[in-house]
């Protein structure tokens, strides 16, 4: 589980492996049993940062 800025990392070595074809998603995040948050200001920020989401 990653902050949303911190998937540039994960990106540059998929991308570092000579994979392009990367999808990135938001997942959310558990608070408690069967409530499922989801931060979308993430999916902003994974855009400019490292791609497709």
């Amino acid at each position: 589980f990653l902050a949303p800025w911190d998937i540039v990392n994960v990106v540059e070595k998929v991308k570092s492996t000579g994979n392009n074809r990367i999808l990135i998603t938001e997942r959310g995040v558990m608070f408690g049993y069967n409530n499922l948050v989801a931060d979308l200001r993430s999916i902003k920020i994974m855009q400019d940062t490292a791609g497709p989401v």
